[in-house]
């Protein structure tokens, strides 16, 4: 493991190899080709204006301070609970102490992953139709759980677990049997889910796969309620409390009183994070963006490299996974995870 030294802001060269593939599905607009930072410290630089197509943004007084902490290979996924942070990899999960920045890795399972009380939830690497359950505490899988195709998203929380899967059925499993107890087919390909105690959202692709759409199911019955045109593939959703926003092209809230989305000017491609106080946006270029939950406005602005890719809220930071952004390789791995502290709005 290998860390920066809080508070110190250093250099960053051109790295012209190429970037980790990209999913299908979930990075719908994505530059084909993006050029990586060789970082051996994360380097920010607060730009006067967000990235295009954002509206003009106050820029931040204060530097982050930051540390790096290595995690693997390709790290692009970040949940924060169950006493720790949570990183997926294509073939890998590692588990972060938020306390000592130490790594242990889990074998067996990878992205997409959720957590909640005292459970992990993750993709079985062996068996792709496969959702496993591990115990935070030893890392060991107490449950697997098979599906009707490939987990694409998963969402939990105190009363559920909810997975779409690559034929877009949507799965729920009840966390105190470890079974399936309803599967909700929607379309033909999901992409993302995210649930609150009054609603799930999920989005993905119609049965023939002509129409990007955002379905809602009422949690109470299991059954489906509305179906939204997004007029665009919404590639990643994410929920705080009662607040769900997605990005359909740019960041969007959905108001559960309508079902209707109301859009910011801001992207967030590769990643979205709701807090109580703020949204995080990461866009494709590296600009974290936070904007205002209750206007959508946004406040702020930090460069990251370029390829950061999934972010996650907890133990007072905001976390940003860097899929093999540094030469500076050791045991686990060159794919990096940042920690910011001092954001405007962080928990």
């Amino acid at each position: 493991m290998h860390h920066c030294h809080r508070g110190v802001r250093l250099g960053s060269v051109l790295d012209r190899r190429r970037g980790p593939q990209r999913r299908p599905g979930s990075r719908s607009g994505s530059p084909a080709r993006l050029g990586a930072l060789l970082v051996a410290c994360a380097a920010f630089a607060i730009p006067a204006a967000v990235s295009a197509g954002s509206p003009a943004a106050a820029t931040s007084n204060s530097t982050p301070t930051v540390s790096t902490i290595h995690v693997g290979d390709a790290p692009d996924r970040v949940v924060v609970g169950a006493g720790a942070v949570w990183v997926g990899d294509v073939g890998a999960l590692a588990r972060v102490d938020s306390r000592t920045e130490a790594v242990r890795h889990i074998p067996g399972a990878a992205m997409p992953i959720a957590v909640s009380g005292q459970a992990v939830w993750a993709r079985a690497v062996l068996d792709f139709d496969t959702v496993e359950r591990i115990d935070p505490t030893t890392g060991a899988v107490v449950a697997k759980i098979a599906l009707l195709g490939s987990p694409a998203a998963i969402a939990a929380d105190a009363d559920a677990v909810w997975v779409v899967d690559s034929a877009g059925v949507l799965t729920r499993i009840d966390p105190t049997t470890n079974t399936a107890v309803a599967t909700i087919p929607l379309g033909s390909l999901g992409f993302s889910v995210a649930s609150t105690p009054d609603a799930v959202w999920v989005s993905g692709q119609n049965a023939d796969g002509t129409q990007s759409l955002l379905w809602r199911i009422d949690p109470a019955t299991n059954t489906l309620v509305a179906t939204i045109d997004t007029n665009g593939p919404c590639s990643v959703l994410a929920s705080g409390a009662d607040d769900t926003w997605a990005e359909c092209g740019t960041v969007q809230h959905i108001d559960p009183a309508t079902n209707r989305l109301a859009s910011t000017t801001t992207n967030a491609l590769n990643g979205l994070a709701v807090g109580p106080q703020a949204i995080y946006a990461l866009d494709t270029e590296g600009n974290l963006t936070t904007l205002d939950p209750q206007t959508g406005r946004a406040h702020h602005a930090l460069h990251l490299p370029p390829l950061s890719e999934g972010i996650a809220l907890g133990a007072g930071s905001v976390w940003v996974a860097n899929p093999a952004l540094t030469d500076a390789t050791n045991l686990n791995g060159a794919g990096t995870l940042l920690r910011l502290r001092g954001l405007p709005g962080a928990p």
